[in-house]
């Protein structure tokens, strides 16, 4: 998990790349289905995919306190890399 200051004062918590990445290193390929399955997650918990493959929020400090990111990471990013 990566920290950034933002030039608006925010704050950025990100992954760095690794989910998506590590799903590519494993060998599981996202085909369409499965990347709209995620956009439609992500943008239900408010979360960005950054060049595609960087999973992270942004906000003020309080902001965090609303998802737990690594346990969403842990969830939902593995499925995907189960389900149909």
């Amino acid at each position: 998990m990566y920290v950034e200051h933002l030039a608006n004062g925010q704050l950025r918590l990100s992954d760095d790349g690794y989910a998506i990445s590590n799903l590519s290193f494993m060998g599981t390929e996202l085909p369409m289905h499965r990347k709209k399955k995620l956009s439609k997650v992500l943008r239900q918990f408010n979360i960005k995919l950054i060049e595609e493959e960087t999973l992270a929020i942004e906000g003020d400090e309080s902001s965090f306190s609303k998802i737990n990111f690594l346990p969403f990471i842990r969830h939902h990013v593995d499925k995907l890399s189960v389900t149909n």
